[in-house]
């Protein structure tokens, strides 16, 4: 009986190691950070997100996190051409983000690093119906668990979108994770332990 309980300690203890790691909003209107080339900023269990920009056609672009308003390619806004691009410390999922200053035809895509490539993992329109007029209007991308990586871009889906990023939620990808036929092993062995005790 002692060996069983000390399998289901086991058991749960790798259960919450795999939980442990906490979701993380990096808020880009906390601060002032005027044209950079880039800026890293610290979350929770030293997990750290570097943010550069960059365009379809290659170029490096600074970057700028106006405080209240958000994160900026390049000037004013992340449009054109543009992207922002966001690097972590290791894997994560992400999430969701915040954007701002968008109205009904602007447009965005999502793009994760992928085997050395970025790969498009989402892309649409904000979707607002712009009553509150531009300099207000925000809206949150939901993108769930797509992919893990350790960088994602943020960019334009048209030559004339054009908004800000206000907030990017990632899911910190578990260090420890136990697979599914461990669980599938431990309940087995559970049960032949059951048995015997039975017979």
């Amino acid at each position: 009986m002692r060996k069983l309980t000390h399998l289901f300690t086991a058991a749960a203890f790798y259960a919450v190691a795999a939980t442990a790691a906490c979701a993380a909003t990096f808020d880009l209107t906390d601060a002032a950070r005027y044209s950079m080339n880039s800026f890293t900023m610290a979350g929770d269990d030293g997990l750290t997100m570097t943010v550069s920009g960059g365009d379809y056609d290659g170029a490096a672009r600074s970057v700028s996190a106006h405080k209240d308003f958000g994160l900026s390619v390049g000037d004013v806004y992340i449009d054109t051409n543009e992207f922002a691009l966001f690097e972590f410390s290791r894997k994560v999922n992400l999430t969701s983000f915040m954007a701002g200053f968008v109205d009904s035809t602007d447009g965005y895509r999502v793009y994760a690093l992928v085997g050395g490539l970025y790969e498009m993992i989402a892309s649409g329109d904000f979707g607002v119906s712009n009553l509150l007029g531009k300099n207000t209007d925000r809206a949150t991308v939901t993108l769930g668990d797509t992919v893990a990586s350790t960088a994602f871009a943020i960019g334009v889906a048209n030559w004339w979108d054009e908004f800000k990023v206000r907030s990017v939620s990632v899911d910190p990808v578990s260090e420890v994770p136990l697979p599914a036929g461990g669980v599938l092993l431990l309940s087995a062995l559970g049960l032949v332990a059951v048995k015997r005790r039975k017979a």
